[in-house]
């Protein structure tokens, strides 16, 4: 185990921290949408970010693997416009009804993956683009992209420590913060915000697929177990490393040589499965 630690890690040492960095953030943004009961607007979120790197694709700003994985701070900027609208836009929507909502994540989500496709359908590499987004390609990830999910960590964290309670309240129970005089609005807009930041640069980095299993999946996991929202906030992020730390391990050995991030979300969705048909008996 310690020599294939010191191999890959020194091969895709990169790659594998920025996995995991992502991986103990993004449950704590699927916490904040199960609780609003958002679930699939994680999805159209992140498909809202891949649109905005279609749209600076098509108008020539750059690709989204330059260099040795990176992405230009410009086409990054417009990917993550694209992911913060559609943030904003899901959680300004807080009096619509629960399947009103979901309805307009599918659109998004199914326009977003539609529109990206015809605006590169006749660009060079166009529709590969596309799918390197749609795909989880955790190898390609850069130092800087370490860097900077690293930073993002760093900042969620600070958030929870300043308002992560204040928070947590607007997204389980609006009418009571409002009673405690809190700025729901502002709040809302501000959860939307973020939530588009992380899932625009989790979708340049690791793919939809995975971005998408590890903001939601974990989290359903930790509710299955967990008795109080603070174990489901210490809970849901262990599942998620836990469970991509062991699929980095699996997905590379010889006898596998599996696709990571699709291991990855293999093993979050059986867990998934497992502990909530162990809840409903």
């Amino acid at each position: 185990m310690s020599d294939w630690i010191a191999e890959h890690f020194g091969l895709f040492g990169a790659a594998y921290g920025t996995a995991l960095f992502m991986a103990l953030l993004l449950p704590w943004l699927g916490v904040v949408l199960v609780l609003r009961q958002r679930l699939f607007t994680a999805a159209a979120v992140a498909q809202s970010a891949a649109l905005g790197f279609a749209v600076g694709m098509a108008l020539g700003v750059g690709h989204v693997h330059e260099g040795h994985g990176g992405c230009g701070i410009e086409l990054l900027a417009l990917g993550a416009c694209g992911g913060v609208l559609a943030g904003m836009f899901a959680m300004q929507k807080a009096r619509a009804s629960s399947g009103g909502l979901e309805s307009w994540a599918a659109v998004l989500f199914l326009f977003g993956g539609s529109a990206s496709m015809l605006l590169l359908a006749d660009a060079p590499h166009g529709l590969q683009e596309v799918q390197r987004l749609q795909l989880s390609s955790l190898l390609g990830a850069s130092e800087t992209d370490l860097l900077f999910a690293f930073g993002l960590l760093c900042a969620t964290l600070a958030m929870g420590a300043w308002r992560g309670r204040r928070m947590l309240l607007v997204a389980s129970d609006e009418a009571m913060a409002q009673v405690l005089g809190l700025r729901v609005h502002l709040y809302r807009a501000l959860c939307g915000v973020w939530i588009g930041v992380c899932l625009s640069f989790a979708i340049h980095v690791t793919g939809l697929l995975f971005a998408f299993s590890c903001t939601v999946l974990p989290v359903l996991v930790a509710r299955q177990w967990a008795r109080s929202l603070r174990m489901t906030l210490l809970l849901a992020p262990i599942v998620s490393v836990a469970t991509v730390a062991i699929a980095l391990w699996i997905a590379q050995r010889e006898e596998f040589d599996w696709p990571p991030g699709q291991a990855a979300v293999a093993l979050q969705a059986v867990l998934a499965a497992v502990a909530m048909a162990r809840r409903s008996r």
